[in-house]
């Protein structure tokens, strides 16, 4: 599927896009539903801006060996950039940035979750 994203661009990042530039990113993900093994596996990568950073994740969900009421996520992620003399701190904001993506949906998921179990959180 296509996703968007529209995290607020950091300021040092805006002169490498020109204004007619699109500030949105575009996601892929691809996801291998495995029913036998009980997995599911996403694959997700932006599609544009690439020249600036590149953000890779992968996602493998499966039921919990000690309760199978539970599902449990091992997530891996990879952030590369290119950009010479910089790329290191591309890398450094990236993946920062991505961790606290990666908190904030974990949070509305769970808040989701809990709501469609009857709880109030």
């Amino acid at each position: 599927r296509l996703l968007t994203k529209t995290n607020r661009m950091p300021r040092w990042a805006e002169h490498f896009f020109p204004a007619n530039v699109a500030r949105s990113v575009y996601i892929l993900e691809d996801s291998i539903v495995d029913p036998k093994n009980r997995t599911m596996t996403t694959f997700t990568w932006n599609i544009n801006h690439a020249r600036l950073m590149v953000v890779e994740e992968r996602c493998l969900y499966q039921v919990n060996p000690e309760n199978s009421n539970w599902t449990e996520v091992k997530r891996e992620a990879w952030v590369s950039s290119s950009l010479f003399g910089v790329s290191r701190a591309v890398q450094e904001f990236g993946l920062a940035r991505f961790k606290s993506n990666v908190t904030k949906s974990t949070k509305g998921f769970e808040y989701v979750l809990a709501r469609m179990q009857g709880e109030h959180p």
